[in-house]
C-alpha cells in the first residue's frame, strides 16, 4: 500500500509540473497521511480555496470614502492596503493532473470524486470520462460543484456513467454560471444529462442545485425519474415555475397509476393461474374410458442404462451451479425525496393562478410516496 501511494504521489506532482498547474494541499496531504498509516486512499477532494479574500469595509469606513472628494479617495484607499503583502500569482489548480496520475498508476480503489470551486474544461472532462468509461474504477460519489460545467463537457462525460455499475450519486451544483459567456449549464445542459443517463440502472442521487434550469427541464427530469431508479432529486434554486413542477410531478403520477395499474393486472393473473393449477388437479376420471397411451421415449433413451442416467443428473446438479449476479434496483417512479424550493412556484408565472394549484394537486396524488417534499 505504502509503495502505490508513494507512486500516485510522485506522479501527481510530477503531472502538474507537466501541465503547469499548481498542487492541491486537499489532495497532498490526504495521500502523505495513508503513506504514514500504511492504508489506501479513497476519497479525493480537489478544493483548492486559492481565491483572492475579499476585504470588507466596516460601515464607519465606507461612510467616511464616500464623504471624500475623489482625490482623497484614492489616498484613503491606498492607505488602506498599505499594510497589507500580496502574494504573487501561482498558477490556478486543475483537476486533470490528478486524473492522469490515477490512470498512470492505475489506481482502482477511489471510491469519490469530490471537486469545489475549479475550472473544468473539455480537457478535464475528458480525463474524466476516460475513467467512468471502464468500468474497472469502483467509483461510488462524482461531485462537482461550481467547476462552470456546459452542455458541450456533458456532452463527452455524462453517456460513460452508463459504464459504471457502483456509481449512485451525481453532484452537479452551481453550475449555473448565469454572468459567463462559458460554462453555463442551463436547459442544454439538463437535456444532455437526461439523454445522457436515460441508460444508467445503479444511480439512486440526482442533484442539480443552483443550475439555471427552467421550465422545459422539468419534463425531461420527469420522464428520466420514471425511466431510472433514481429515487433522490435536488433542483433546488432553479426557474422551473410552477408549469415546470407541472411537467416534472404530472410525469411521476401518471407512471405511479400505470405502474399500479401492472401490479394489479400481474396479481390478477397470478391468482387466476393458481385457481386454474388448482382445478387441472382436481379432474374426474371416467371409469369406462380405454387407459392412455403412454408417452413416447426418445430415440437415445433406450440406450443408456440406469447407472448412466444417474451419473448424468448428478454431474448436471454439481455443474449447473451458477454465481448470482448482483441485483439491479428497482426503476420506474421510485423516487422518495424531491427538493425543488426556490423555483418560482408561485401564482407569478405564465400559468396564473391556477398552476400553482394544479402543482399541488399532482404532488398529492403522489404524496404517498414521497418522505420529504420541498416545494417554493
Amino acid at each position: 500500500m505504502v509503495v502505490l501511494m508513494k507512486k500516485v504521489l510522485k506522479e501527481y506532482d510530477r503531472m502538474c509540473d507537466l501541465f503547469g498547474t499548481s498542487t492541491c494541499p486537499t489532495v497532498r496531504k490526504p495521500i502523505k497521511d495513508c503513506i504514514e498509516e500504511n492504508r489506501l486512499l479513497f476519497r479525493f477532494v480537489v478544493d483548492p480555496q486559492d481565491r483572492r479574500p475579499v476585504d470588507y469595509w466596516t460601515d464607519a469606513k465606507f461612510v467616511t470614502y464616500l464623504t471624500l472628494d475623489v482625490e482623497k479617495r484614492e489616498a484613503f484607499a491606498a492607505k488602506q492596503k498599505k499594510g497589507k503583502v500580496l502574494k504573487t500569482n501561482k498558477p490556478l489548480v486543475r483537476v486533470l493532473p490528478l486524473l492522469e496520475a490515477l490512470r498512470n498508476t492505475r489506481y482502482c480503489e477511489i471510491r469519490e470524486l469530490i471537486v469545489y470551486d475549479v475550472l473544468m474544461d473539455h480537457s478535464d472532462l475528458m480525463s474524466l470520462a476516460a475513467i467512468t468509461a471502464k468500468g474497472t474504477y469502483k467509483l461510488e460519489i462524482i461531485e462537482l460543484i461550481n467547476c462552470f460545467i456546459d452542455a458541450k463537457g456533458l456532452e463527452v462525460f455524462v453517456p460513460t456513467l452508463n459504464s459504471t455499475h457502483s456509481l449512485s450519486t451525481l453532484i452537479l451544483d452551481f453550475n449555473e454560471g448565469k454572468f459567463l459567456t462559458f460554462g453555463r449549464f442551463g436547459d442544454d445542459g439538463c437535456h444532455v444529462l437526461c439523454e445522457g443517463l436515460m441508460q444508467c440502472k445503479w444511480l439512486i442521487t440526482l442533484s442539480v442545485r443552483f443550475c439555471d434550469l427552467h421550465k422545459q427541464s422539468g419534463l425531461w427530469l420527469g420522464n428520466l425519474i420514471c425511466e431510472t431508479p433514481i429515487r433522490e432529486l435536488y433542483v433546488d434554486g432553479n426557474s422551473l415555475e410552477a408549469e415546470g413542477a407541472i411537467a416534472l410531478l404530472y410525469q411521476l403520477s401518471e407512471a405511479a397509476n400505470q405502474e399500479g395499474i401492472e401490479r394489479a393486472d400481474a396479481e390478477r393473473a397470478k391468482i387466476e393461474a393458481a385457481l386454474a393449477a388448482k382445478n387441472a388437479k382436481t379432474r374426474r376420471v371416467d371409469l369406462d374410458a380405454p387407459p392412455d397411451d403412454p408417452p413416447p421415449q426418445p430415440a437415445n433413451a433406450s440406450n443408456v442404462g440406469d447407472g448412466e442416467l444417474v451419473e448424468m443428473n448428478t454431474n448436471a446438479a454439481i455443474g449447473g451451479k451458477k454465481k448470482k449476479a448482483s441485483k439491479l434496483p428497482p426503476s420506474g417512479p421510485q423516487i422518495s425525496i424531491l427538493h425543488m424550493s426556490e423555483n418560482a412556484i408561485n401564482p407569478l408565472g405564465r400559468g396564473g393562478s391556477f398552476a400553482p394549484v394544479r402543482a399541488m394537486q399532482l404532488l398529492r396524488s403522489y404524496v404517498s410516496n414521497l418522505q420529504e417534499s420541498f416545494l417554493s
